[in-house]
């Protein structure tokens, strides 16, 4: 459910292992990971090596095929999805 990350700043490459690790999971298993990341993490001077990994992670994401947006949006595509499943024009699939 939660990890807590080595520091990017110190250990980028072992802080995007461990996200990485997560995505690979989540894309086996077709299931859905979500990422709380703070606002104040993109302050560099506060938090160096934090924005680059977001923006990484997301990059890796979107290689795997993965759909990346707020959750929000995922929730209407789901609900649609789902709806035309109900009517035998669509089954869930991959996003």
């Amino acid at each position: 459910m939660e990890t807590a990350l080595p520091d990017p700043d110190e250990e980028f490459d072992k802080a995007f292992e461990a996200c990485e690790d997560l995505l690979l999971e989540a894309a086996a298993n077709d299931a859905v990971m979500t990422v709380l990341w703070h606002p104040r993490y993109f302050n560099e001077d506060e938090y160096p090596g934090y924005r680059r990994l977001y923006y990484r992670l997301v990059e890796r994401a979107l290689d795997l095929n993965g759909w990346v947006g707020p959750p929000g949006d995922l929730y209407q595509q789901l609900m649609s999805t789902e709806e035309r499943a109900e009517r035998g024009m669509e089954r869930i699939t991959k996003f």
